[in-house]
């Protein structure tokens, strides 16, 4: 009687081992993972604009100016059927401060993209200005993303940079000197990073 007790006994303790080791065990091609840190599915997220910058002034252009100015961008984007450029009022000031400063030359700031037009003319019409950087297309090699040697082809290929989402442009009229109008706009997601634009 006290053999089958410990027989049981025994029978038992095998009985709950074998139950442990199935549990503690993975399946084939399974990994065990910790309980303290579930795993976390990785999910690819479109590159974002920069963080938002502040509206700190009014741009100079009039509203039919700057909805001029994004109309003519979306129209060329469109016909290769890429996404619209939204009017961003951060970049707009961004770009009016550079503007207002009057240095023909490109500021030193990676993460916004910026096309500037100057002008000699102080009634310089604002339809001229995206349709002057468009006529760069034909020194834009499609499949490297580079320009014709000697030619320049970076304003066409920021307009048309399939990532950019956001557009905001600022003018200067006062300006003294050779040129009399200085427009700026600045881009997010910056474009010219690398590869073709589109």
């Amino acid at each position: 009687m006290v053999f089958a007790a410990f027989h049981r006994s025994i029978v038992v303790l095998f009985a709950f081992l074998a139950a442990a080791m199935i549990f503690a065990i993975p399946a084939s091609g399974q990994r065990r993972r910790s309980a303290k840190k579930p795993a976390v599915a990785r999910v690819e997220t479109p590159k974002a604009a920069a963080s938002p910058r502040k509206c700190t002034i009014e741009s100079e252009l009039t509203e039919a100016e700057r909805e001029a100015i994004l109309a003519d961008h979306n129209k060329a984007r469109k016909a290769l059927k890429l996404p619209e450029l939204k009017w961003d009022c951060g970049l707009a000031s961004y770009a009016q401060e550079w503007a207002n400063g009057g240095k023909f030359r490109h500021r030193d700031d990676p993460s916004v993209g910026e096309n500037l037009f100057v002008a000699n003319n102080a009634d310089q019409p604002i339809s001229t200005v995206v349709p002057d950087w468009l006529d760069e297309k034909p020194n834009y090699v499609v499949k490297t993303g580079d320009c014709v040697p000697d030619t320049v082809c970076t304003h066409y290929s920021q307009i048309m940079w399939r990532e950019t989402t956001l557009i905001g442009c600022g003018i200067n009229r006062h300006l003294s000197g050779k040129w009399v109008v200085f427009v700026v706009c600045n881009y997010s997601p910056a474009g010219n990073t690398g590869g073709p634009a589109y």
